[in-house]
């Protein structure tokens, strides 16, 4: 749920800031607005669409269903922290929180395809703006006991990653 007054101050203070300073009021904003989102999503309800293909998948599609992707969690931060989309623009991580929840201490092995890029001249850029690795430095911080892995088409991003995880 967007706040549409939002939609129009988002690109002038884009233009008006430094991506730096921009970047500080963005997150400046998430913070505070934080607790407001929380109170609201005990009112506001949003599911995910969910489709089961096959009978198997009955209960993770039922577990899904019952998700308010309005409702932010842990996950929704930590993304947020980093500069992801994934956890306020796309409410991924909604979903991703009720499926992941229990497996956060797990020795995993996490594999992420595509890191992003702000490279202007690639057809799949994030924009200016886009923080590359954002998704991949949160999934380290939520995972503390992973490996997370990282693969993106555009090799300049994988230089700007400096990780031994």
């Amino acid at each position: 749920m967007e706040i549409p007054i939002r939609k129009n101050v988002t690109p002038v203070l884009r233009r008006a800031l430094s991506p730096k300073a921009f970047e500080f009021v963005r997150i400046c904003f998430w913070r505070l607005s934080f607790p407001t989102r929380l109170a609201a999503s005990r009112f506001v309800k949003r599911k995910p669409e969910v489709r089961g293909f096959n009978s198997g998948a009955d209960q993770l599609v039922a577990q899904l269903q019952n998700v308010n992707v309005f409702a932010p969690t842990k996950m929704c931060r930590v993304m947020t922290k980093y500069g992801s989309d994934k956890g306020k623009r796309h409410s991924y991580t909604t979903v991703y929180s009720a499926l992941f929840n229990g497996l956060r201490e797990q020795p995993l092995r996490i594999f992420e395809l595509g890191l992003g890029t702000n490279n202007p001249e690639l057809p799949y850029t994030m924009g200016i703006y886009g923080r590359p690795g954002a998704s991949l430095r949160g999934r380290q911080e939520l995972f503390p006991k992973a490996l997370v892995y990282g693969a993106d088409i555009d090799r300049a991003v994988l230089d700007l990653l400096d990780s031994n995880r």
